[in-house]
């Protein structure tokens, strides 16, 4: 008992620091956003984003996905090979920092001779020197993304939160002034400026870990080549993602720009709100699953999927709760009167965030066990499932349409993995979690139709009631597991 109570003091731990991280990047990027937006005005954002869509674009198709096949180099390795060879570990490091360097210069290369192409096509042949730059940048993700593997590998949690945290205050201090200053003339600097910040911060925690030594050598990428199989792997299911997205935005520009808006500010909100508490899988969970995996133990497999989405649905549940009921007040608040029309959308895509809670930690099975076909097709049915039940939401409902159907892709597609898990790899969800779920998912459904059919007086108390009985749910949850068992113990 006492060990099952550490591991979820762990899970519980890491994603109360990444989700308050998350919370705190997150304020400071809408503080930067807020202060380029009044700068620039619409146009300067506009340009903006579509040079940090170069930049991403070019970044995930010339990482080869390192970044993240990387960390499961490290965490199997040091579990297998244990102290007497760590060594080894050294030797790893050096790996992922070849392999990084080879993605950040075919990056560069890849993203200057495309310059004029991209030119002609996205900025009607204008910027193509401020493209030539940004092929800078996207060099210094590609490093930097290999540094973040290795933090995350040795599972230098607090390491992470500070590159997050500064990262986001540096840029934050550092580029308004300049903006400021030459307005959309520093633009480019600016993005230059953040990607500098983000490598320096990455080698200022990842440095003292390994020392830097000369890593380009061709016996290095002979033994990177498995993790850069799984890497592709990665990157064509992002491809695959983004078209998706592509596709449906453009579907939406076509009927109603409005209604494009309003499906970006939902989506947006969504998405955001999650990470507070799915940042944890990418940073902790997925080095200790590809550790638990190297075992090859299924009951500790099994376990350790279940505890992170037991305790990935007792966090969002009440998160939800409270933006369901909130929702009239919040969106004026973050966006303007105008995007009420989204508050329908959101009613029904919230709730999808607990389906979510159940896939996300169940599809990093896949990567955790270099099982980069069975993440292709997984990704590869989410998105045409995606793609095919938002527009037909849409066409159906309209934008509140497309929520009702996020919910109903988000519970296929989380039903879809524990078939295929199961057979796959024999992979249960523990009674304990599926218990979790039904509870807060019909209170959930049950303030859905208070906040959709009720009003006034009824409104507040319905919804007030149902916030409290998830927060209660919850506690009582977590002092089932052990915690306040210990506060107890520790105040006596």
């Amino acid at each position: 008992m006492q060990k099952t109570t550490g591991e979820y003091r762990h899970v519980l731990q890491s994603v109360s620091l990444l989700g308050s991280v998350q919370v705190v990047s997150i304020f400071l990027g809408l503080v930067r956003n807020k202060c380029i937006a009044v700068l620039l005005g619409p146009a300067g954002m506009g340009l903006l984003s579509l040079y940090n869509g170069v930049i991403k674009f070019f970044a995930d198709t010339t990482t080869m996905g390192v970044p993240v096949s990387g960390v499961r180099k490290l965490t199997a390795e040091e579990n297998v090979l244990a102290d007497m060879h760590r060594h080894r570990m050294a030797e790893h490091v050096a790996v992922i920092r070849c392999w990084s360097l080879l993605a950040a210069v075919v990056g560069m290369l890849v993203c200057m001779a495309s310059a004029p192409w991209v030119a002609s096509v996205v900025f009607e042949g204008n910027h193509c020197a401020d493209l030539l730059l940004l092929s800078i940048c996207v060099g210094l993700t590609a490093v930097s993304g290999g540094e973040m593997a290795i933090l995350k590998g040795f599972r230098r949690l607090h390491s992470l939160a500070k590159v997050s945290v500064w990262q986001a205050l540096w840029v934050l201090l550092l580029t308004t002034p300049i903006i400021y200053i030459y307005r959309e003339r520093a633009i480019v600097a600016s993005l230059l400026l953040a990607s500098l910040l983000q490598c320096l911060l990455a080698f200022r925690h990842s440095l003292p870990l390994c020392p830097w030594t000369f890593p380009f050598r061709f016996s290095y990428l002979r033994q990177g080549v498995g993790m850069v199989r799984l890497g592709m792997g990665l990157v064509l299911a992002g491809i695959m993602g983004s078209g998706m997205e592509l596709l449906l935005r453009s579907f939406l520009g076509e009927g109603s720009l409005q209604d494009l808006g309003y499906y970006n500010a939902g989506y947006m909100l969504t998405v955001t709100y999650g990470s507070m508490v799915f940042a944890a899988l990418e940073y902790d969970f997925f080095p200790r699953l590809s550790a638990t995996c190297a075992c090859g133990k299924r009951p500790r497999i099994n376990a350790c999927v279940s505890r992170q989405v037991e305790m990935s649905l007792l966090f969002i549940a009440p998160m939800v709760a409270v933006l369901l009921a909130c929702l009239p007040l919040l969106l004026p608040l973050l966006f303007s009167g105008r995007f009420m029309p989204v508050v329908g959308m959101l009613q029904f895509s919230l709730p999808s965030l607990l389906f979510r809670s159940v896939s996300l930690p169940t599809a990093y099975l896949t990567l955790a066990k270099d099982d980069a076909r069975s993440y292709l097709l997984t990704e590869m049915v989410y998105d045409i499932g995606m793609l095919g039940l938002l527009w037909g939401g849409y066409r159906l409902g309209g934008v509140t349409g497309m929520g009702v159907f996020f919910l109903v892709v988000s519970a296929f597609y989380a039903l879809f993995l524990q078939g295929y898990m199961f057979h796959k790899y024999r992979f249960v969800l523990s009674s304990y979690a599926i218990r979790i779920f039904s509870v807060h998912f019909t209170l959930l459904l049950i303030e859905l139709g208070v906040v959709r059919l009720m009003d006034g007086w009824m409104y507040v108390v319905g919804c007030a009631g149902l916030v409290t009985a998830n927060v209660m749910f919850t506690w009582r949850q977590l002092q089932r597991m052990g915690f306040g068992q210990q506060t107890k113990g520790q105040k006596e």
